[in-house]
């Protein structure tokens, strides 16, 4: 089976190739913003030096919101174009760790942090939380705790962010899925509205 992974939920976007156990491709590239024309140009060559997939895994976050989108519009896509499977996979789980019990942590803004527990394969809890109370269940957390953008106020947490390898691994041993994958949001989306100006024609 040869698995295409697509990670662009943090800064650090990355894409894997794996193919029965051995990974012909992978590579990672910056996002700023979680803009996807990175992406797009190592999708490009990717698949004209490799062809059509077997199976599709994206990464849905939580994390950016432009760039889980633009991971799953072009998975989408390729689905169409290979008539294969798209598995979406919380992104929190594609942290290399080496222990069986992790914790992945991000800062959401607006004054909340979210804490995901992992525990071997499977996300146990994914919460949002206001920073007080983000502070006292990372005091209490007895594992390696990751985040893949350092957050000042917890400078002890390892900075780790998910990879296209190993949410392909996880691609290779899990079912199909009818779906399409969706992003993972903590809370609703931030959009900005273009401006209204004033002037002949304009609304009010």
């Amino acid at each position: 089976m040869k698995v295409l992974s697509l990670e662009t939920s943090t800064h650090q976007g990355s894409l894997a190739v794996w193919q029965d156990g051995t990974f012909l491709y992978s590579e990672k590239f910056q996002q700023p913003r979680g803009r996807g024309n990175t992406l797009l140009r190592v999708l490009e060559q990717v698949v004209k030096k490799f062809g059509s997939m077997d199976r599709i895994a994206v990464g849905t976050g939580p994390g950016s919101y432009n760039g889980i989108r633009a991971a799953i519009a072009a998975a989408e896509g390729l689905r169409i174009a290979w008539k294969v499977s798209v598995l979406g996979i919380p992104s929190v789980l594609a942290v290399p760790s080496a222990g069986k019990q992790y914790a992945v942590v991000g800062d959401a803004r607006g004054g909340t942090l979210f804490f995901g527990s992992i525990e071997g394969e499977n996300l146990k809890e994914l919460v949002l939380l206001p920073c007080e109370e983000f502070k006292h269940r990372l005091e209490a957390w007895q594992g390696p705790a990751y985040t893949a953008a350092a957050i000042p106020e917890f400078p002890h947490l390892i900075l780790q962010a998910p990879t296209a390898e190993k949410l392909a691994i996880l691609a290779a041993t899990r079912p199909n899925l009818a779906e399409t994958p969706t992003p993972l949001y903590l809370k609703p989306p931030y959009i900005t509205q273009p401006s209204i100006r004033s002037g002949r024609g304009a609304q009010k």
